[in-house]
This record gives C-alpha cells, structure tokens and sequence, in this order.
C-alpha cells in the first residue's frame, strides 16, 4: 500500500497536467507541481486556501458563485462532469485554455472532496484559431466587393488571434514606383501619402521577400548596416510579411506595437 502510495504520488507530481483537491467550501488540500509551476509558486502554498486567494485574476471574468455552485453539485450528486474547455485570464491580461474533469472524492476524514484534473489546451486552442483564420483570409477575396472591404476583412480576423490595432497594408506599383498605404489604422501616426521608395522597414521587406519580426535592437543593427532608417513614431516591436502574387513581391502587411515589447512573437 505505501508502494501503492509513493507511486500514486510520483505521477500526480510528474504529470504535466493540474491535479488538486478541494473541500466543500473550495479550500485547497492537495495541488500538485503542475499547478504550482502553472502558478510560479509551490504545491504546498496552496493548501489552506481558496481560489481568489491563489489566483484572483483568474476569476474577475466569470461568475465565481456559480463556478463553486457547480462544484459543490458535483459533490452532492457524486457526479464527474467534463469541461472540454474553459478560459481563465492571467494578471498579465493573456488568456489560458483548459480541458477540465473533476471526480466527487473522499477523503478518509473528509467525504465531500472533489479532485480536479486539468490539461492547458491553449496551444491546440490557438493552432485552430491560425488555422480557421487562415482560411477565412484564403476565402476573404471572394466575399468582398472591394479592395477596401478585402483590407477590412483581412485585418478583422487578424484581429481576431492578435494584437492588431496598428495595422497596415503597404502596395508597391513598379509602373509609377510608387508605395501607397490603402489601409492605415495606427495609434500614433496619420496615413502616409503614396512615395517613391525609401529606407523604411516597409521597404526592407520589399528588398528582400521575407517576414521580418523587429525589436529595438534589431532596428539598430539594420540602421548601423544602412540597412533602414526610421520612418514614423518608434515602437518597441514590429511585425511584418511580404505580401507576394506568384513570388513576386507586390506589398506589404505589418503591425505593430507602441508600449508593450512582447505583443509579437516568432510563432
């Protein structure tokens, strides 16, 4: 039984999903390394506490009496119940999904326990958002009347699976040579009129067919190389692709960022 036992407890510790224990009144007995890490704390500064102690956050953006209403149900009906997902929100605004089950448990001392174990399906979650938002792009030009409604489309489910408040498409004309904006939204800077080519990192992509994700520091290497020069209000972090007919590079896609340094990622 103590094999049994140390076992038992060596996976729920090793296992990368969320295993805890509550008591009726939703006051923790058991949580193991995977919600300590989940949490940047450790297992045992769960125990003796409740949920808006440990997290808050988390609970601002849902109704908490129902959230423990259900649990308490669990444990009077001993029913298990599966949530195939559920959001819950970081202090840092960031949004995290979970597939959940939670069992009715007793324990010696206690009979009305209930066990919750909890997978984060955020990365499965967001893969499916890229990939439907990547279809509804691929479907967008044949929904739309118009260039203009096409660039507005485009740029709402973009919106949809990031941070695109500062967005613009960039088209370049090799009859006139001229680089026009036909959709600007933009917290700091007004709509550019259409140019002639310069050395902004607009232009950059142009030159050379490939996204480029660019912090500050890579803003200074490409301007100590003469590679760009800064056109517009400086942000800490820029996003952009090549926009190609054929592999020819015909525009460009970017969005941006003004305060938050890590609004855009490889991925």
């Amino acid at each position: 039984l103590t094999q049994s036992e140390n076992m038992l407890g060596q996976i729920i510790d090793t296992t990368p999903n969320c295993v805890f224990v509550k008591d009726r009144s939703g006051k923790y007995l058991v949580a193991n390394q995977g919600m300590a890490v989940l949490h940047n704390t450790t297992p045992e500064a769960f125990v003796g506490k409740y949920d808006y102690e440990i997290a808050q956050k988390w609970f601002e953006t849902i109704d908490y009496a129902e959230f423990r209403k259900t649990e308490q149900a669990i444990i009077d009906n001993k029913e298990t119940i599966f949530i195939p997902e559920e959001a819950f929100t970081y202090p840092d605004g960031t949004v995290r999904w979970f597939q959940t089950t939670k069992f009715p448990f007793e324990q010696e001392d206690n009979p009305d326990c209930i066990l919750v174990v909890s997978t984060d399906i955020t990365e499965r979650i967001q893969a499916k958002k890229l990939e439907d938002a990547v279809y509804r792009i691929a479907q967008a030009p044949s929904h739309a009347a118009s260039l203009d409604e096409l660039f507005a489309r485009v740029h709402a489910i973009i919106s949809d699976v990031m941070e695109a408040s500062n967005f613009y498409i960039a088209l370049y004309d090799e009859v006139t040579d001229l680089l026009s904006f036909p959709f600007f939204i933009d917290d700091m800077d007004v709509q550019p009129e259409s140019t002639k080519l310069g050395q902004g990192l607009t232009e950059y992509i142009l030159r050379t067919g490939k996204s480029l994700l660019r912090d500050r520091g890579q803003h200074r290497e490409l301007e100590k190389s003469g590679e760009i020069e800064l056109v517009g209000t400086d942000s800490p972090i820029w996003l952009g692709v090549p926009l190609k007919i054929q592999e020819q590079v015909i525009g460009v896609m970017a969005v941006q960022h003004y305060s938050d340094p890590q609004a855009y990622g490889p991925r």
